[in-house]
C-alpha cells in the first residue's frame, strides 16, 4: 500500500506542475490581450471560479480579431484549472491511504 500512496501522490504531483505551468501561459495570454484592449485583468482563482459558474463568455470589449483566441484561452484556463484540482484530489488521497496504513 504504500507504494500506491506514493504513486498517487506522483501522479497528483505531475498533474499540478504541469496544469499550472500550462494554465500560467493561458492566463498571461489572456492578461497580454486584456491590456492591449484596456481591460483589467481578475486575478486567476477569480478568473477561473467566475468562468466555472457562468460558463465562458467573452468580454465586448476584447479586440474582434482577438476574440477567438481568447476564448481558446480561458477555455484552457478552466481545463488548466480543472485539472489542477484534480492533481490535488490526487495529492490528498496518496496522503490518506499513507497516513491510514
Amino acid at each position: 500500500m504504500k507504494v500506491f500512496a506514493l504513486v498517487l501522490i506522483g501522479i497528483g504531483l505531475a498533474l499540478v506542475g504541469a496544469a499550472a505551468y500550462h494554465g500560467s501561459q493561458a492566463y498571461f495570454a489572456i492578461a497580454t490581450m486584456d491590456a492591449a484592449s484596456k481591460i483589467d485583468t481578475r486575478n486567476p482563482l477569480a478568473l477561473f471560479s467566475d468562468m466555472t459558474s457562468t460558463g465562458i463568455q467573452v468580454n465586448n470589449q476584447v479586440d474582434p480579431r482577438n476574440r477567438g483566441a481568447y476564448a481558446d484561452a480561458l477555455t484552457q484556463l478552466v481545463l488548466d484549472g480543472t485539472a489542477l484540482c484534480i492533481g490535488l484530489v490526487f495529492i490528498a488521497a496518496g496522503l490518506f491511504v499513507r497516513l491510514n496504513e
